[in-house]
């Protein structure tokens, strides 16, 4: 945990990016579901979730290139989760993700990558087409297992065209 405790929900998120204006970080916190008076709470008294949510306005109101997120959506509810999935829709960086929420995958998965017994499958669809294409085949998707699912979402070229990357960890040990 990285958040100073006596900061506000404002001046935490303010503490990552310096030059931005007060309208930015506002409008950051609301995509988060801050509003006025949650602003100005203190990190000491937040949820766990809630906690989150500053953390992840924190990656959006400073972007970099390359974002990489293990279970975004935990301790998030679902309006808090489509929020993010929102958010990172137009995000124009990198995206790697591990997610167990089919509907956080399903909104920006692109591409799947297969993990599975030590060998890797690209899938080149959407987490829809994927599952599709396993009952055409007659096997079990491998997300279906209830094993983690990762997400890669490459910055778009000159282009906005979106990939995504899915994979379900090998359950063979060594």
């Amino acid at each position: 945990e990285t958040l100073r405790k006596d900061a506000t929900v404002y001046e935490e998120v303010k503490y990552c990016a310096m030059d931005a204006t007060h309208q930015q970080i506002r409008s950051v916190l609301g995509a988060m579901l801050f509003g006025e008076r949650e602003v100005d709470k203190r990190i000491g008294v937040l949820s766990g979730g809630e906690r989150a949510r500053v953390a992840l306005a924190q990656l959006m109101i400073n972007p970099g290139n390359v974002l990489l997120m293990d279970e975004p959506t935990n301790h998030l509810d679902l309006q808090s989760s489509e929020r993010l999935a929102e958010a990172l829709d137009t995000y124009d960086g990198t995206l790697f993700f591990v997610s167990h929420n089919r509907g956080f995958i399903r909104a920006l998965a692109t591409t799947i990558w297969i993990v599975e017994g030590g060998n890797v499958v690209r899938y080149p669809g959407s987490f829809d087409e994927y599952m599709a294409s396993c009952l055409q085949k007659d096997q079990a998707p491998v997300a279906v297992s209830g094993a983690p699912t990762t997400q890669e979402r490459k910055a778009p070229a000159p282009t906005s065209a979106k990939t995504s990357l899915s994979a379900a960890p090998s359950t063979s040990r060594p």
